[in-house]
């Protein structure tokens, strides 16, 4: 059972096979190619085209009630090549009139004898001059829609090339394709995009390196017609087609190729949704976000970003997403149609979309580099007193207990740390560490309390890795009035930062100081008493200076959970 279908060719209707429709249409449209190269081309095919009808009302007119595809290629057949008739008058010689014409005269939709006409006797003797030989030396590369595994991209190349069976390139593929991770699924995508299909019987003498001419053009035409059918008639070839190892090829290829483009997609679409949603959200919002205790704002990050730089990574994030979703759309609604996108179009949004990409990438690339500058300078800027550069977390820790900064050189600038302290209880502490080489750490921390005459004790409790550390207490006249030496310790007394109250539940966090209740003892306390005579200023501090200790330096880390003074009594 066919499909049967009616087509208006001239005024006439003629009961025609879908099949049989569709190869005229395409011989139909291959003449009309063909002729278009020259002056008065659509005449000449318009003529060709009666000749078909003429044919058709023939088949008619002896009891015919469909058309089917045979005797479309014996209509086909019987037209024969105008180029070879154009030649031969060249020759001199008088070119043999088509079937149906004799002396002049056709042989017209009624039977009856008639006058052609000097428009139809011209039509097939003043066809365009032929395609220059190529010889096989003018190859154009094509897919081959025939021979294809997805694409048809390396039947193609094995065409261009010369290679009789295109399975050598498909395993090499294959390999390269797992030797390259993957990367390689993306330049036979690219290959797939930019390389045109050969859809016509000129695409196809082209990419076989043969002379385009309207006999080579039938030809072509009657060749693809005739596999077709054996293709549909034989339903045993349909399965044998393509052999075991093709068939895996073309799972395996497809495959990798949908989980390479699913995995490049998804990253894609994330960084620019990342990059759109940014920069509208900054664009709109001026939030604010803390770095190391430091809160800063977008509009700070963006304030030496040129607009122009913004709106050119926007825009080109944008065309990412986009021609991609045009070109596809496009190939949906053209795929079968005969105004595809032509080769022009295609490299121009495939050009465009690399642009595009390279530039949102290099425009991201360099903004977030200069925001991060930005934060550094910030956060830098903001976290800078009378000199002296930390991060925000340790300020607010030396403004906490009450310290002061008076020298800090050679220490790394993070001073806060986290621990079980003196008193069992799990807290952070300032951590005095060398940054680089401990020779060049030099410190001194202090702290102003106001005192009433009495006795009174300088209390420390302390840890450090080495001599030459210094607790001392003065009066407001620079007059000491209490020093000792900080002893090296053997153990420390700090945990792991993850073993932190935010993180432990509250069960969790006696057990962790139970478990440590012999490590408190690694904490040195050092007690110092004195007497305030009269009522004033006293400045408490620990330092490393060399005027203030009796023996060498030689630690590299002192952690203070405490330096105080308290009052023993009157």
């Amino acid at each position: 059972m066919k499909k049967n279908i009616t087509v208006n060719i001239f005024g006439t209707l003629y009961p025609i096979d879908e099949d049989a429709y569709e190869l005229l249409q395409k011989y139909n449209d291959n003449m009309r190619r063909y002729y278009s190269r020259r002056e008065g081309g659509d005449e000449i095919a318009d003529d060709v085209e009666m000749r078909v009808a003429e044919l058709l009302t023939e088949y008619r007119q002896k009891g015919v009630q469909a058309i089917t595809i045979e005797h479309i290629t014996e209509i086909i057949t019987r037209i024969g090549d105008p180029q070879q008739m154009d030649e031969e008058a060249q020759d001199g010689q008088t070119p043999p009139p088509p079937p149906g014409y004799t002396d002049g005269n056709f042989q017209g939709q009624t039977g009856q004898s008639g006058q052609a006409g000097p428009q139809g006797s011209a039509a097939f003797g003043a066809t365009p001059p032929p395609y220059p030989p190529n010889n096989g030396l003018d190859k154009k590369l094509f897919r081959d829609p025939e021979d294809r595994i997805l694409g048809g991209v390396l039947s193609g190349v094995s065409h261009y090339f010369g290679i009789k069976d295109p399975l050598i390139l498909r395993l090499a593929m294959v390999v390269l394709f797992l030797l390259s991770f993957s990367s390689l699924a993306v330049l036979y995508v690219i290959g797939w995009i930019l390389i045109p299909e050969a859809q016509t019987p000129e695409d196809r003498l082209r990419m076989y390196g043969k002379n385009v001419t309207a006999q080579a053009i039938n030809e072509e035409l009657m060749r693809g017609v005739r596999n077709a059918q054996n293709f549909v008639k034989n339903p045993k070839n349909q399965d044998t087609a393509r052999g075991c190892l093709t068939a895996l090829i073309r799972v395996f290829a497809i495959t990798l190729i949908v989980f390479t483009i699913i995995t490049i997609g998804s990253i894609l679409i994330g960084f620019i949704a990342a990059l759109i949603g940014g920069g509208f959200a900054a664009a709109t919002h001026d939030f604010s976000f803390t770095h190391f205790g430091t809160e800063i704002s977008t509009g700070q990050l963006l304030a030496t970003i040129p607009q122009w730089l913004l709106w050119v990574c926007g825009v080109s994030a944008v065309l990412i997403l986009l021609l991609p979703l045009y070109g596809l759309i496009r190939l949906l609604f053209t795929r079968h149609s005969k105004h595809g996108m032509n080769t022009a179009v295609r490299i121009g949004l495939v050009g465009l979309w690399v642009i595009s990409l390279f530039t949102a990438i290099g425009s991201s690339v360099y903004i977030a580099r200069q925001m991060g500058k930005n934060v550094s300078k910030i956060e830098k800027q903001a976290n800078t007193r009378d000199g002296f550069y930390l991060r925000g977390e340790s300020w607010k820790l030396l403004d906490k207990k009450g310290w002061k900064v008076a020298q800090l050189e050679g220490v790394e600038k993070d001073l806060s740390e986290w621990g079980i302290l003196p008193e069992g209880e799990n807290g952070d502490y300032i951590n005095l560490e060398a940054s680089d080489n401990p020779n060049d750490m030099h410190y001194e921390l202090y702290q102003e309390t106001e005192l009433n005459p009495g006795k009174y004790r300088l209390d420390c409790w302390v840890n450090a890795d080495g001599d030459g550390n210094v607790a001392y207490v003065r009066d407001s006249s620079g007059n000491e009035l209490a020093r000792v030496e900080i002893p090296k310790f053997e153990k420390s007394a700090t945990v792991s930062k993850k073993e932190t109250i935010e993180e432990a539940d509250t069960d969790e966090v006696d057990e962790l100081i139970e478990g440590h209740k012999e490590d408190l003892g690694n904490w040195t306390h050092i007690e110092k008493e004195f007497v305030m005579t009269e009522k004033g200023t006293v400045v408490t501090g620990v330092t490393n200076k060399s005027e203030m200790r009796s023996a060498p330096w030689n630690s590299t880390c002192l952690g203070i959970a405490s330096i105080k003074v308290l009052r023993n009594g009157d």
